[in-house]
């Protein structure tokens, strides 16, 4: 199930808390590499961090995607995690078939 963004952010907090400087180092540079993501692209996880800062990578990518959902328009491409969790991928934006614009319209 899905975590709340206040669920992940009180788990963040304490490590925060303890490190303002390096924690807000890495959530910059995790923002900046998942907000560079084109539409149909994608990054593999495991090759953007150690197997001991992959719980708390995973954590601030969820942060940054929710974060990324509530400033996005509806037919941007969005941000989601794989199925497996194994990668993060910006899915392509939605473009209509038809023009939205009704002929009626004057």
């Amino acid at each position: 199930m899905a975590r709340s963004y206040q669920e992940i952010l009180a788990k963040v907090k304490p490590i925060y808390d303890a490190q303002p400087e390096r924690f807000t180092k890495f959530y910059n540079r995790i923002t900046v590499l998942l907000n560079e993501l084109k539409p149909g692209t994608s990054i593999l996880i495991a090759e953007h961090c150690t197997p001991r800062s992959l719980e708390l990578f995973m954590d601030v990518a969820e942060m940054v995607i929710i974060e990324d959902l509530m400033h996005r328009d509806a037919t941007d491409g969005v941000l989601e995690f794989s199925h497996d969790r194994k990668s993060i991928r910006r899915t392509e934006s939605f473009k209509p078939s038809k023009s939205l614009f009704s002929y009626y319209r004057r």
